[in-house]
Formats: structure tokens, C-alpha cells, sequence
């Protein structure tokens, strides 16, 4: 399995298409340190061979793997990748070259930031050790491996004004000041898909149910079909099964609710070891969010953790037998494959803003306050 196998791969080989006769007459990394001075960072053989990309900073390590033909991030048990961030970093670093030869000394390394925290006695620290950056072929083997550092300063030596970075080629230890500063996401957490639900309020919810221990269920309905353009002002009216005569569904306390649903993400994967006492699962709120164009989704929440200020919940899809749409069958297997029999971290305020206590989604009497989040 390799880059040009996957979707997310297309953007960044057509970026270095062009270049790809400079590259290859790089001989693996192993040519002349000042040879390397107009070349690109990123080069087509290597991303033909690889199968993980490896980035670590000391205190954090994200390795991104090809597994069963797609991208899953290691640290947070084998979830998937969110291909926009890693498309996009690939895309960019594609464009970065090298801009000139700097040092082989490996005395300079600390003033640029290179280093490594393990030729640092272990520390990590702002300005001395940098970012490793390696794409690893099936054998663990390093197509790619450099340490991205410091940001360069303009100063009165004659260096020149400040603009660029300095990167280690680990290869043979020289230092290039490259010609951007890309941005790397160095946590685990910050690699994954954390999106659950990416719904429009206004155009895609159809109906939802809402079950919490001790309370009544609350099971809305959206009045009529979506209209085909939808904005900040458009209205929407909800009702509710079994709703007292004189009452009325606050269209504003439900739509919050609604929007909640679809501002939901989560924080990190949960450790699938982890008992339900340890997740704080002894009791749990449901939800089931039905679309306009015949999927529903099941989520369930456990109770806050005040110690972490994180949720923890499932999510699954299921699909009406009717709808006979190809894309949207194969959307909900994608988020099934991605989500089914995971346990999420979500934050507990995003939990907030729709686990409300079915009286708050009534209008309020004239004279009382607006409805209230159940805390």
C-alpha cells in the first residue's frame, strides 16, 4: 500500500509531478549537502514506498499508518486519519524547497533548533530541539527523515532577513534553511477525524429523540420539508410527541439543541480497555437524530467525568431500507467503519448544549427566563 493508492495522495503527487525529474537525481538523500540547495523536501519515489509517517517532538509522538487502505493514527487506537489535515500538510510541505546550505557542524545544531530531545540529554526545549519528521516504507525503514527546526531571525550578521526554517537532513546531517515555515500538528489527538456529526440544523435533521434517566422522553419533529436554500434567518418550527395543550416547542431552545448536534466532536478515542465504571457509563442519555434523506444516527452519552471534563460516547448509523442512493449507503458504511464499536471523549460543554431536560424545550410562561441547559 502507498500514497498514490488513496484519494488524499492525488493533490500532492500532481504538486510534485513537475519536479519529479529534479528528484529523482537526488540519489536517496545521500547526494552533495550543497547539491541539495533548489530541491524539493518532499520526493515521488519516496512517497511510491510509503506506509507510515512518523512525527514526533520529545513529549508527543503521531504516527500515521496505512492500514486495510486508508490512513489510522497509532496513538489513538488505530482511528482514522482526518484526510483534509493530512492532505493539506502533504500539499504544502510538496511546495517547500530547499533554499540553501547552511552547516554540517553539528556544534550549530542547538542555535537552529535541530537537535533531537535524545541528543539532549531527553529535554525538550523551544529553540534547541526540533520536530522529527520520517515517512517509513513496509520494512520500518526511513525514506524521509529530517528534523524540522527553528525559524529563521533576521539579525545584523549578514544572514539576511527573517523568513523560512532551518531543517536537519538526518540522512547526512547538513542544515537548509527552507524557503517556508510548513505547520505541523505534532499531538495525536489533533490528527484524527474528530467530527461526529457534520449536520445543517436547518436542512438535514428531520427528526430527533432524546432519552435521559429519569426524565421524560423528548421526540421532536421538524414541521415540513427543508427548503432548498437555507440561512441565518430562515424558520423552523418543531413539534413534540405528547406535548402538554398548553405548551408550545420553543423553535430557539430546539434549534440550539440542534446545532449542538451538529458542533459535536470529540476530544480523543477512549482506551477500548477501559471498563464501563471507567468511562462513566452506569447511566446513559440517548440520542437518535433521523435525516431528511432517510439515515438515523444512535448516540449514546455517558455521565461527565468532573475530573476530566470529557464524555464518553458511541455512535453508529443505520439506514432506511427504502433510500436506494448509492453514495449515501456507501457514506453510512464509511461512518460505521469509522465509528461503530469506538468509545469517544467528547467535551463535556459540547454534551451540555443537548443533553437539556425536556421542559426547557417548551416556550416559557411571559415573566420567566429563557430555557436553561441541564448542568
Amino acid at each position: 500500500m502507498n500514497l498514490k493508492t488513496l484519494s488524499i495522495a492525488a493533490l500532492v503527487l500532481l504538486a510534485v509531478a513537475g519536479l519529479g525529474a529534479l528528484a529523482r537525481h537526488m540519489g536517496g538523500g545521500k547526494s552533495e549537502a550543497t547539491g541539495r540547495a533548489g530541491s524539493t523536501l518532499l520526493r515521488p519515489s519516496d512517497l511510491d514506498q510509503a506506509t507510515a509517517i512518523r512525527i514526533a517532538t520529545g513529549s508527543a509522538t503521531s504516527t500515521l499508518q496505512v492500514v486495510d487502505d486508508r490512513w489510522v493514527v497509532k496513538e489513538q487506537f488505530g482511528f482514522a486519519v482526518n484526510r483534509d489535515n493530512l492532505s493539506n500538510f502533504l500539499f504544502k510541505l510538496a511546495e517547500l524547497k530547499f533554499d540553501r546550505f547552511i552547516s554540517k557542524d553539528a556544534e550549530s545544531y542547538p542555535g537552529m533548533g535541530v537537535l533531537l530531545p535524545s541528543e539532549n540529554g531527553g529535554k525538550v526545549e523551544t529553540d534547541k530541539t526540533g520536530i522529527e519528521f520520517a515517512v517509513l516504507d513496509a520494512q520500518g525503514g526511513a525514506r524521509l527523515h529530517y528534523v524540522f527546526g527553528s525559524r529563521r531571525r533576521g539579525d545584523a550578521t549578514g544572514e539576511g532577513p527573517a523568513g523560512g526554517m532551518y531543517v536537519r537532513d538526518m540522512g547526512g546531517g547538513a542544515v537548509y534553511l527552507i524557503s517556508g515555515s510548513p505547520r505541523i500538528l505534532t499531538k495525536p489527538e489533533e490528527w484524527i477525524h474528530n467530527v461526529i456529526l457534520n449536520l445543517d440544523e436547518k436542512k438535514d435533521i428531520k427528526s430527533f429523540s432524546l432519552r435521559q434517566p429519569g426524565q421524560p422522553d423528548a421526540v421532536l419533529h421538524r414541521v415540513g420539508e427543508p427548503p432548498e436554500k437555507t440561512d441565518f434567518e430562515t424558520k423552523v418550527d418543531w413539534t413534540m410527541d405528547n406535548a402538554p395543550a398548553n405548551r408550545k416547542v420553543s423553535a430557539r431552545a430546539v434549534g440550539e439543541l440542534a446545532k449542538g448536534i451538529g458542533d459535536l466532536f470529540m476530544a480523543h478515542v477512549a482506551d477500548p480497555k477501559l471498563t464501563s465504571a471507567q468511562m462513566h457509563r452506569s447511566e446513559l442519555a440517548i440520542l437518535s437524530v433521523e435525516l431528511f434523506d432517510g439515515r438515523r444516527h444512535l448516540l449514546t452519552f455517558g455521565s461527565k467525568d468532573d475530573k476530566e471534563g470529557f464524555r464518553y460516547m458511541t455512535a453508529e448509523a443505520s439506514l432506511d431500507p427504502k433510500v436506494t442512493d448509492q453514495k449515501v449507503k456507501k457514506e453510512v458504511d464509511e461512518y460505521n467503519r469509522m465509528f461503530k464499536g469506538r468509545v469517544l471523549a467528547i467535551n463535556g460543554w459540547s454534551a451540555e448544549r443537548i443533553l437539556v431536560k425536556r421542559e426547557h424545550l417548551f416556550e416559557e410562561p411571559a415573566g420567566n427566563g429563557p430555557p436553561g441547559a441541564n448542568n
